[in-house]
């Protein structure tokens, strides 16, 4: 593995790798944050719950992509980050879900 010093392009790497993964780390914070019954019920109602999984998902994976891009350029093992995405390519939403997250990625 490369020294963060040794250039400016690995210095760049080591700092994507920091944001993604901060980036991932609050993504999860706001799935998981706490809601009042009303605004649960109100967001399963409307299909924004799935919506919000939806890109969070599509997010997150490519977020991993570039981590392991930059794990490439310093030359670190990034085996660990290749299954975690490959697992989250796996999971499946309903095709409604997926239209309706094109629909808010495109506002």
């Amino acid at each position: 593995m490369k020294n963060i010093c040794e250039s400016a392009e690995v210095f760049e790497a080591y700092a994507i790798i920091d944001c993604c993964r901060y980036m991932i780390k609050d993504i999860l914070k706001n799935l998981y944050k706490s809601r009042s019954p009303i605004e649960a019920m109100i967001d399963e109602v409307s299909g924004y719950d799935d919506a919000q999984t939806e890109k969070a998902k599509l997010l997150t994976i490519d977020l991993l992509e570039q981590i392991i891009e930059a794990k490439k350029t310093i030359e670190a093992d990034y085996t660990e980050d290749t299954n975690i995405l490959e697992e989250l390519k796996g999971l499946e939403f309903l095709p409604d879900v997926q239209e309706a997250t094109q629909l808010k990625i495109q506002e």
